[in-house]
């Protein structure tokens, strides 16, 4: 009797779904001979719409992309991403005076541009008139 797994069926797509079947097929390419792998089924509903905002990716994505031999630029420019420099939490806590404060839980500490971190860099400066691209 062969127990071989023929099968992965993920319930749910979005990012996590889509994610998942990605990487699945990444590490079975690697270990398996393409006869041998299960194949790999996404269900995902199409009543539900996507969400398209505030989606985020951890800071391992670009070696994911890298792995999955996707060009990070190409993979920018076709679906309108963005980096992700952390999370903002609204109304974190308060002051001394009761007011309300938020709080941004940085991924990772980047890069200085001229002195300054990414985030307050385009604060001062903005992108000018490039785009990820240039």
């Amino acid at each position: 009797m062969n127990n071989r797994l023929r099968k992965i069926t993920i319930v749910g797509g979005g990012t996590a779904g889509w994610m998942t079947a990605l990487i699945l097929d990444m590490v079975m390419s690697r270990t398996s001979a393409p006869k041998d792998r299960p194949r790999i089924c996404l269900i995902e509903s199409p009543n539900i719409a996507t969400v398209g905002v505030g989606e985020a990716t951890v800071p391992r994505m670009p070696r994911t992309l890298r792995e999955a031999g996707i060009a990070e630029r190409d993979f920018f420019r076709e679906t309108n991403a963005s980096f992700k420099l952390g999370v903002k939490f609204c109304n974190w806590n308060t002051d001394a005076k009761g007011n309300r404060i938020d709080y941004v839980n940085p991924f990772a500490h980047g890069q200085l541009l001229y002195g300054l971190d990414a985030a307050e860099y385009f604060l001062r400066f903005g992108n000018g008139d490039r785009d990820f691209t240039a």
